[in-house]
């Protein structure tokens, strides 16, 4: 199987007792805290806060990717068990269940692939969320100072599930550590491809009518390549494949976002108070840093504010004490 780069038709049902393995799996890696899926995805988000970030600055292909919201962005590509589960929860024919026979094994861990953008969607509606734009995705992997690789300015070995490793398959997220970003966000490049939306109108190939996205960071199947680039023409390069929404492919995943400011908003009334919650809550903060201060002492401050969010400003008040 080639991968994302060839479209593919709908594969049929996974038989019954894969569907079945596969949510028990993805039940146990819920865990039993009671807290719901809320609070389980908060601790998977990273903050990333407003600011610039200006691609071939000085130059006529300037192209600014800047944000003016704070956003939440998914540490990891969304996984099997978590697609696996969503699947299961109701209409099963419509919400994604084609994807599962895209799957070689059971591995819980590893990026969900195999669905079309539309079924990546609705999952990330039904998680509050949304897939990010093609400017927010490569924000969070060249950062404000536009390097050309996710961990910094220049190539690494080992950093990124890509061809040239030889690795030959999907890894389960969070395996190159060394390939994170400075906000801790993992495989920006390599393992899956990434459903994003809409793409930058750089390629030259932005007809009327033409509705296909930016699958981005390349995969497994990829030689690894920098983020952007200039070409030999000098016009913008960038880590992408032009893929259309109804495509399918065994390394083409998605990862999830939402406006940090809305989406804190909407879940943290679902956090219970009690010791044990806010101890997650302080931590989380602790990892966003001072960057996500501001917006949570505002947030923390307004009428009725829940408890949670005053949880989160301690621990991002304390980021960087002790070291």
């Amino acid at each position: 199987m080639r991968g994302y780069t060839t479209r593919m038709p709908a594969p049929p049902r996974a038989p019954a007792l894969a569907r079945f393995a596969l949510l028990g799996l993805a039940l146990a890696s819920c865990g039993g805290s009671g807290e719901g899926p809320s609070l389980a995805r908060l601790e998977r988000l990273a903050f990333q806060p407003e600011g610039g970030c200006v691609l071939f600055a000085g130059t006529p292909a300037r192209i600014d990717c800047s944000g003016t919201r704070p956003l939440l962005l998914d540490r990891y590509e969304v996984t099997r068990s978590e697609w696996s589960r969503w699947t299961a929860s109701d209409d099963v024919e419509a919400r994604g269940a084609a994807a599962l026979a895209f799957w070689h094994d059971l591995t819980p861990s590893h990026p969900a692939t195999g669905m079309t953008l539309g079924e990546a969607e609705a999952f990330a509606a039904d998680e509050g969320m949304r897939l990010p734009t093609a400017a927010e995705w490569i924000r969070a992997a060249v950062g404000s100072r536009a390097q050309g690789w996710p961990w910094g300015p220049y190539p690494a070995l080992s950093a990124a599930n890509t061809l040239d490793l030889g690795l030959d398959r999907l890894a389960p997220v969070g395996t190159f550590e060394t390939g994170t970003t400075a906000l801790g966000v993992f495989d920006l490049l390599g393992n899956a491809a990434e459903w994003t939306t809409e793409r930058l109108p750089v390629d030259g190939e932005l007809e009327r009518g033409d509705e296909r996205v930016w699958a981005l960071g390349g995969s497994f199947r990829r030689y690894k390549r920098e983020t952007y680039e200039a070409g030999p023409d000098g016009r913008p390069r960038f880590n992408a494949e032009l893929v259309d929404p109804d495509q399918r492919g065994d390394d083409l995943g998605f990862r999830l976002v939402a406006d940090a400011e809305t989406w804190l908003r909407e879940q943290a009334p679902r956090w219970t108070d009690g010791a044990a919650v806010r101890t997650r809550l302080v931590a989380v903060g602790r990892a966003w840093g001072r960057s996500a201060v501001p917006l949570l002492r505002r947030l923390s401050q307004e009428p009725g504010a829940a408890p949670g969010l005053a949880a989160l400003l301690e621990g991002a008040l304390a980021a960087g004490e002790g070291r």
